[in-house]
This record gives structure tokens, sequence and C-alpha cells, in this order.
């Protein structure tokens, strides 16, 4: 005859709080993986705006009006706050050379999640004598292209 075991009556609720204790982990990845998609997705943005505006700026009817208002025009069209754009141009003729340099504001939707879990990081990283100051992403993001006249 075949014994049964004996079921063990203090396992049960052992999987609710494994994930009790894993799921604000994984939370936390994905808000990261999806804050660090966004940062990307930003910089490839500014910087594709930085080379149509330096492009503009390269053609004869390319004045500083015209590289800002294509600048942002770019990145309104790519889907960034263009309250939070700003264009710096240089046209230098003596050396033949035409600068722009295109910084965006960047603010993320999961922010506030990696905000706390980074000041929690930093806690922990302080008791352990480490430096874990800049856990985020920057929030300026910037890119320059030069090209020639």
């Amino acid at each position: 005859m075949i014994e049964r075991m004996p079921k063990r009556r203090n396992e049960h609720g052992q999987g609710l709080v494994e994930l009790c204790m894993t799921l604000p982990m994984l939370v936390v990845i994905l808000a990261g993986l999806v804050h660090f998609g966004l940062v990307l997705q930003s910089q490839q943005i500014i910087t594709n705006a930085s080379r149509v505006g330096a492009r503009r700026g390269t053609q004869p009817q390319g004045d500083v009006a015209s590289i800002q208002a294509a600048v942002t025009d770019y990145c309104q069209q790519a889907g960034l706050d263009s309250s939070k754009v700003s264009v710096q141009v240089n046209i230098d003729n003596t050396t033949s050379r035409a600068a722009v340099t295109v910084s965006y504001q960047f603010t993320s939707p999961v922010e506030g999640m990696l905000t706390a879990a980074a000041a929690l990081i930093t806690k922990v990283a302080a008791g352990l004598g480490l430096n874990a100051s800049s856990l985020i992403a920057p929030r300026q993001l910037q890119a320059t292209t030069v090209m020639r006249l």
C-alpha cells in the first residue's frame, strides 16, 4: 500500500510572500527599462534635429531663425515637447562651419518611481561605503552637429 506524505501546513501562503518580495524589484526593473528606452529615443531625436539644423545652416537661405524653426519643427513632429527644446546656432564664416546644438529638458513618466528606488539604493550604498549618487539618467540631453558651409 502507498502511504501519503503528510502535508506541511506551515507552507501555506509561501507563494504569495515570494511574490510580494520579488514583484517590487521586477516593477523597478521594468520602469528602468522604460526610462532608458525613452532617454535613448529622445537623444536620437535631438541628434537628428541637430543634423537637420546644421544641414539647413549650410544652405544659402540658412539664417539663425530658419535653423531654429527647422529644429523645433522636427522635434515637435517627432513627439517632443517643443517648449523644452533649446537651440543654439553658431555660423562661423571664417572657418566655413555651421554648428547647431540642441538641448532638451527630459522628463520621464516613471521618474518618480525610479527616484524613490534610487534614494533607497543610495542609502543602502552609503551604508556600505559606496557612492551611488547618480543612478538616474541625466535630465538635460544635448546633441551638437557641425557641418561645413
